[in-house]
């Protein structure tokens, strides 16, 4: 049985909902010129920017633009550049447990993976309680009915094996660091991992994967990437035409997303990082040193400036109401003595 609760806040709802409104009116006032930035100084870029730039460039436009199989390609070629450049690739975990995961994703072969899973089942079994044996049957009937990942059954036998000290899991505790992990991760690659630890070498290939996933959040992860390339183009820029161009686009792309309220939460905090440069002064300037015959007035830009404190306004109100749905669901938990519920919320509100 499920109860549903509703936890909105509905004095900040209509708040925010007014200020999306509002927002929207402002939209159509500023998209002309959002669009002519946008499609002008874009292709600036292949003109302006070094050659070291140029792939880089086509592999991170794929990227952005959504087309399969375009990240790993994207974040291979900016690390290769990074390490050129002797930038530390330290400072990016999640960068590096992505590529390592992804990597390794490729090498992996599900049905040699289910293999491994299904030998050490049947090696294990003989061992097990009644218990242990009733909660894998039920999960493999989870498996089998969609309701349950198979990843979460694999990790389960994974456990269960390892408390019945079969030593197979990539990694020997939930708290290991990433770095950690790649070492293992890397043994495992090359052939080179401890004796004992060989016998369900897929499965455990798989169980790292999954370990090296589940460290990754996305939001730093992308936050990651942008520092990470912004890093790379500030090595290779020669001349103050190309970092100028790179940070004006940087503006208006920030710009397009706080007015199109298409901002991530990462996202956000790179905007407030860039908040103090969108000025119409600013922006001006900018323009004037990369491109002086472009048609945009003072007043045009005058007109994207005045749009932010509403715009801003609208991602404060999505922050409140993030805190109104914790602080109604723990109320909600209080008033009917439970210990535990999901909350769901979409947009904005998730990572």
């Amino acid at each position: 049985e499920v109860t549903l609760w509703g936890v909105e806040d509905d004095a900040l709802y209509r708040q925010h909902l007014a200020t999306y409104q509002d927002g929207a009116t402002r939209q159509e006032d500023t998209e002309p010129t959002i669009k002519y930035l946008r499609d002008h100084l874009v292709p600036l870029r292949k003109t302006l920017y070094p050659k070291p730039l140029q792939r880089l460039l086509q592999l991170r436009d794929a990227y952005e633009r959504d087309e399969d199989d375009t990240f790993q390609p994207y974040l291979t070629e900016l690390q290769r550049l990074a390490k050129a450049a002797k930038l530390h690739l330290s400072a990016y975990p999640h960068l590096d447990a992505a590529a390592q995961a992804h990597k390794l994703w490729l090498r992996l072969d599900m049905n040699l993976v289910k293999e491994d899973a299904d030998r050490l089942l049947e090696n294990l079994w003989p061992r097990l309680r009644r218990s242990e044996q009733d909660h894998l049957n039920q999960l493999a009937e989870a498996v089998t009915a969609k309701s349950v990942p198979t990843s979460h059954y694999y990790q389960t036998l994974a456990r269960i094996a390892q408390a019945h000290r079969v030593r197979l899991q990539a990694a020997s505790s939930q708290t290991q660091d990433t770095a950690e992990t790649l070492r293992l991760l890397s043994a495992l690659v090359l052939g080179t991992a401890p004796p004992g630890r060989t016998d369900y070498r897929t499965f455990r290939q798989y169980l790292a994967y999954l370990q090296l996933s589940d460290q990754i959040r996305s939001g730093t992860l992308a936050e990651d990437l942008d520092a990470l390339d912004e890093a790379v183009e500030q090595v290779y820029f020669t001349t103050v035409q190309q970092r100028t161009l790179a940070g004006l686009i940087r503006q208006v792309t920030l710009l397009d997303d706080l007015i199109h309220v298409t901002l991530s939460p990462a996202r956000h905090r790179m905007y407030r990082k860039h908040k103090s440069t969108l000025t119409v002064e600013a922006l001006a300037m900018a323009l004037q040193r990369v491109s002086p015959q472009a048609p945009v007035t003072p007043w045009n830009l005058q007109q994207l400036v005045d749009a932010i404190p509403t715009q801003e306004r609208f991602y404060e109100l999505a922050m409140q109401r993030d805190e109104a749905f914790i602080r109604n669901t723990l109320r909600k938990l209080e008033d009917h003595s439970t210990k535990a519920a999901i909350l769901i919320a979409g947009g904005f509100h998730t990572p």
